[in-house]
């Protein structure tokens, strides 16, 4: 637990100083990969909507206890939105605050790129709240859900997934979002692939979602 919470507090301080160097809060752009918190929980940002810049989504499992209000240390950057809930991908939309813009890229600010179908061998990486970016190695993979051997903790969860052409490339293929980790196997966790949050997507907003 005091390794959790020192890792956290590291994270989000570091969030904050960077923020408080670069821009003012009212200027503040969110980026998938940001820590987030709710109701004593932290997150990670997910990906900004690419067609619509006042939405966020990150883990549907963050949202608790009917507490909509999101933060991010102690500015506070929007609420959940609970009808735009998918228990099965685990995703839920965080609408923003009319001062809190969003960027379409990676904390990195590394652009998102097409979105990529994860495949079995291949590898991935992911940014996480807490961790940040870790790899490794694709184990399994269905049409909604696929394993990761990858390192991950508390507070990844909804930490954008996604493939690299080489390193140094500018932008990355996102694949999908951590969900959690297997308990039954350390060091191996479970991720929502981006078809299937496309396909909730694309029914909840009535239109071809589509993260090109």
């Amino acid at each position: 637990m005091r390794r959790i919470l020192t890792a956290l507090a590291a994270a989000l301080m570091a969030t904050i100083t960077a923020l408080a160097t670069a821009t003012p809060a009212n200027a503040l752009a969110i980026t998938a990969g940001f820590m987030i918190t709710s109701g004593g929980r932290w997150c990670t940002v997910s990906f900004p909507d690419p067609q619509n810049p006042t939405i966020v989504y990150t883990a549907g499992h963050c949202y608790k206890d009917g507490i909509t209000e999101v933060s991010l240390g102690n500015i506070r950057i929007g609420q959940f939105i609970p009808e735009i809930h998918d228990p099965a991908t685990d995703l839920i939309a965080i609408r923003l605050y009319s001062n809190i813009p969003s960027e379409y890229s990676l904390m990195s600010r590394e652009p998102l790129l097409n979105p990529w179908v994860p495949n079995e061998g291949s590898t991935v990486c992911k940014y996480g709240a807490t961790t940040q970016e870790t790899c490794g190695t694709v184990l399994s993979v269905d049409d909604t859900k696929f394993a990761v051997q990858m390192p991950a903790d508390h507070g990844d969860s909804g930490a954008p997934i996604y493939e690299r052409l080489k390193p140094g490339s500018k932008g990355v293929h996102v694949v999908g979002t951590v969900i959690s980790e297997d308990p039954r196997r350390p060091g191996v966790i479970y991720c929502s692939t981006i078809g299937a949050i496309n396909n909730f997507l694309s029914q909840t907003w009535g239109t071809d979602w589509d993260m090109d």
